[in-house]
């Protein structure tokens, strides 16, 4: 009779510390799943691509993230040990662009650029606020000259224009220029842009292609997007339109046309405009404080 009851004890406790085994494992195979799940959440908006810099002895982590619907980038500053983030542009897409650290502007610290089709948009750094200030295009840049001297905005800024050439079509390459300074807050103050592109439009293309001529306009302030929301070229009010071959639409037009009208169009300068505004919203959570983007909550 002892040895049964020593028996079915024994028994009864064999099986019970089985059973707590098999909760164990099991207890810890739920964590498992559920850091596997949160991993998984996480990789819905993957960073796409990366880059630091060192910039005045601070370091910048500049990180793109994309899923399916949505990319943006944002940059974020070392302050002691932790990373604040300091920029966010929503309006970011990575289709035919790239993005990077240079320094566009030669003045010591690396800027932001961003490659897009045939043009470098760019994001020149403040070291006054220690942040980035975007200005939109910014390559091929040139000092506008009288005689080989430079040419001075209130004696303070030099006068400043880039040229770019974008798609060739067979009788014309479509080509435009803007003519701007960049103040002491970092900022684009544009006078003007003149460029081909109206040869295109409906109205002009069978007699511009006819006769191998364009129509350049030039264009002031404020600016609007020519093709839509998010459109990398520019448009506004028109204040001069010239029908020439196409063949001499070119370099040395663009720089003669700079100089002999830029006085006239110095009134028009404005501090370039983004078309778009990337909002930061902070939410609070249970866990913790998330930085999220205007619009694109997950």
């Amino acid at each position: 009779m002892i040895k049964s009851t020593i028996f079915i004890v024994l028994f009864l406790t064999i099986f019970f510390l089985a059973c707590k085994e098999k909760k164990t494992n099991s207890s810890k195979s739920s964590i498992i799943f559920s850091l596997d799940t949160s991993k998984v959440a996480k990789e819905i908006s993957k960073v796409f691509q990366s880059d630091t810099a060192a910039i005045d002895n601070k370091l910048f982590v500049l990180s793109v993230y994309k899923n399916d619907s949505v990319s943006y980038f944002k940059v974020e500053k070392q302050q002691n040990t932790q990373f604040k983030t300091i920029l966010v542009d929503s309006g970011y897409g990575t289709n035919n662009s790239n993005l990077f650290f240079a320094d566009k502007n030669n003045d010591g610290f690396l800027d932001i650029v961003l490659t897009k089709k045939w043009q470098d948009h760019s994001y020149l750094y403040n070291p006054k606020k220690e942040n980035f200030i975007e200005v939109g295009e910014f390559h091929d840049i040139d000092t506008l000259k009288i005689a080989g001297q430079a040419i001075f905005f209130k004696d303070k800024n030099p006068i400043l224009f880039l040229k770019n050439s974008e798609k060739d079509f067979q009788w014309m390459t479509e080509l435009h220029s803007e003519l701007f300074i960049i103040n002491n807050d970092y900022h684009k103050i544009s006078f003007a842009i003149i460029d081909n592109f109206a040869s295109l439009e409906d109205w002009n293309i069978e007699e511009c292609s006819s006769l191998k001529s364009v129509v350049v306009n030039c264009y002031v302030p404020p600016y609007f997007s020519k093709y839509g929301e998010t459109s990398i070229w520019n448009s506004g009010k028109s204040v001069d339109s010239i029908f020439m071959k196409a063949n001499k639409f070119d370099s040395s037009f663009i720089v003669n046309y700079w100089t002999k009208n830029y006085k006239k169009l110095l009134p028009y300068g404005q501090v370039f405009k983004v078309r778009r505004a990337a909002q930061i919203i902070t939410i609070k959570t249970k866990a913790s404080t998330q930085l999220r983007l205007a619009g694109l909550e997950q």
